[in-house]
């Protein structure tokens, strides 16, 4: 089935490559600005440290951290001996590098996580149909070129090769079927490479980088443009150029197999990838008979989980488990490459009984992983149905880069409760104050924690407080994740509360609300002073349930002007004339007695203070004259 490349390069930072053949997809490959691809660049390092344990080196090459150079990866060809008798024995590092010492190194292995980049001596410069090893004198033909004649065709094209000494060179895939001079001409072109690489070493000073590999689009096309690919299709106009440009030069018979994408609609979406594209993301991966394979990468190796599911496309549970079990052999395999996982990788098969069946799954695994560039190695199927295998990692992981460890819960996938948060805070203040150190502590937690030890550990942040004689500030901060805690001090005085029996006593003998004295009135205006205080005179609290029934004696008309209080004349009643006498016996001793009628709103503000709660359980509010309670 015929393979089409697609080139999506219309975002400036970022560049995508996937590989599909009929509808599926098969290769993706992702480089950022962020995170450009440095494994085939040629750089001079100098020699940092020495480790005689671990018989290898670190090599500062200008990268953030300094690169690992093992005694295996050392070319002796290419770096000379210090005076020891390297060629008896090969087996101490000091025999071929000190420290100071700036040599020629190539990036094997990325840096990934906190471990460096590996680099070697043994250099590999790539071409369009061989790849130039310096160091190597052998010659060598890829294993997936099946054909024994068209083999033994470019291994005598090889051989009539003029090499110089200590050149080796290995013919790839891209040259099956390419005549002997297309393979001199690349080879020549290899040849300058690799000179002007070794002048441009010899003249430069450490750290420095000496040759950088293409692009991704570029050497995409030159590492996948094999025969099998019938079509590439670009939608930046700038990147089509420089392909362009480059099979001009490699194959210019295939130029027109390049084309540019015009399309108005994404060209991902345009070939329905980008879907695909995000289940690489996910770790989970449905299977088309309704099984499933979970994928779990740790630090030291590869977990996968095959589950039936829905799966029942057998009589018996041996067939069920045969099917679902070649179904997940192919798409273990394809998700390895599609995601580059390498290292050790455990693969947990449904268990099957027949041996047969067993035999069955590890053929149909190892026939697919035979697509991958990668080496592989495939065990067998152990009794308890788990299946392992390694594969050479080739680049760093499909997410790095694109993804991040999760601020909550550093990457394992739970996050603390506010309580056990809280009772960490506890225990870190417990750790962090002495009772030489006064002043305050400002602990800054998730907001879930603060809530939960301000209303349920309350007790224990005042005991702390008592015990250690500080000042504790709790703060819920929206943005800090669930485990993230901050403390901080500042200056504050803390001084020991009073008892809560003593602050009953004096709240006892104070009253709750503290009344207005009664302003003096004026000497001179006699009716002015009667007034004002007729006005100002206590009401008493009329005592029992009952309202009285008695009617009440209407006021003169000096004190119906007075209090506005005027009724009108009609009213149909008589009174009995009032002497002077009586008026301003009315005036000065009735005055103060007469009470007014008080509202219901207002009678049930006077219960308030008595009303309430916290009286109840010995806290008193203190209230001022201005306080007002409505």
């Amino acid at each position: 089935m015929n393979k089409r490349m697609i080139i999506n390069a219309t975002e400036p930072d970022e560049m995508r490559v996937a590989v599909i053949q009929g509808g599926l997809l098969e290769g993706f490959y992702v480089e950022t600005a962020a995170r450009e691809q440095t494994r085939g660049n040629i750089y001079k390092g100098v020699v940092t440290n020495i480790e005689n344990s671990l018989q290898a080196a670190f090599i500062n090459y200008g990268a953030a951290r300094n690169g690992f150079l093992q005694l295996s990866d050392i070319c002796p060809a290419i770096v000379k001996s210090t005076g020891g008798d390297a060629a008896k024995s090969p087996k101490k590092i000091r025999d071929y590098l000190r420290l100071g010492q700036e040599v020629l190194v190539q990036v094997v292995k990325e840096e990934t996580g906190n471990k460096g980049a590996s680099l070697t001596t043994y250099f590999s410069i790539p071409g369009q149909y061989l790849v130039l090893t310096p160091g190597h004198e052998a010659q060598g033909v890829s294993r997936n070129i099946n054909s024994e004649a068209e083999r033994e065709r470019i291994r005598k094209a090889l051989s009539d090769l003029k090499r110089p000494g200590g050149l080796g060179v290995i013919a790839r895939t891209d040259a099956e079927g390419r005549s002997k001079r297309e393979i001199q001409n690349n080879f020549q072109k290899l040849i300058r490479l690799w000179r002007d690489i070794q002048r441009r070493g010899d003249k430069a000073r450490a750290p420095q980088l000496i040759h950088k590999e293409e692009e991704l689009a570029v050497r995409t096309v030159r590492d996948l443009f094999t025969s099998d690919v019938k079509e590439i299709l670009v939608d930046s106009s700038d990147v089509y150029e420089r392909i362009k440009k480059y099979l001009g030069v490699v194959s210019p018979r295939r130029k027109d197999q390049l084309r540019l994408y015009k399309d108005q609609e994404p060209i991902f979406r345009r070939y329905q990838v980008e879907q695909q594209i995000m289940s690489v993301y996910q770790p989970t991966v449905d299977l088309p008979g309704g099984g499933s394979i979970v994928i779990h990468p740790t630090e030291a190796l590869v977990s996968i989980d095959v589950n039936s599911g829905r799966a029942h496309g057998g009589r018996q549970i041996e067939d069920t488990a045969l099917n679902v079990n070649l179904e997940a052999a192919v798409e273990v395999a394809r998700q390895l490459m599609l995601r580059d996982l390498g290292g050790l990788v455990v693969v947990d098969f449904i268990d099957m009984r027949d041996r047969a069946n067993q035999r069955a799954v590890r053929k149909k695994l190892a026939d697919e992983l035979k697509k991958d560039k990668a080496k592989t190695a495939v065990g067998a199927i152990s009794r308890f149905g788990l299946l392992e295998l390694s594969r050479q990692r080739i680049r760093p992981p499909i997410d790095f880069g694109a993804t991040m460890v999760c601020p909550h819960c550093g990457g394992r996938g739970v996050v603390k409760t506010p309580e056990a948060v809280g009772r960490n805070v506890l225990r870190s203040l417990e750790r962090r104050l002495s009772g030489r150190e006064k002043g305050g502590m400002r602990v800054r937690m998730a907001p879930g924690a603060a809530h939960y030890l301000l209303n349920a550990r309350r007790q224990d942040l005042y005991a702390l407080e008592q015990r250690y004689g500080i000042v504790l500030e709790l703060v819920g901060e929206p943005g800090m994740t669930g485990e993230e805690i901050q403390l901080e001090r500042f200056e504050a005085s803390w001084a020991p509360p009073p008892p809560l029996e003593k602050v009953c006593e004096q709240a006892a003998e104070e009253p709750l609300v503290k009344k207005k004295e009664p302003a003096e009135a004026p000497a001179e205006n006699g009716q002015a002073a009667a007034d004002q205080a007729k006005k100002s005179a206590p009401q008493k609290r009329r005592r029992g349930g009952r309202r009285r029934t008695k009617k009440k004696e209407p006021d003169s008309p000096q004190d119906q002007q007075v209090n506005g209080k005027a009724e009108p004349e009609d009213k149909g009643s008589k009174e009995e004339p009032v002497s002077a006498d009586q008026q301003v016996r009315a005036g000065e001793d009735q005055a103060p007695k007469k009470r007014k009628r008080r509202s219901g709103a207002s009678r049930r503000k006077s219960k308030m203070p008595n009303q309430w709660p916290d009286e109840q359980q010995g806290i008193v509010p203190i209230v001022t004259q201005d306080d007002t309670f409505e």
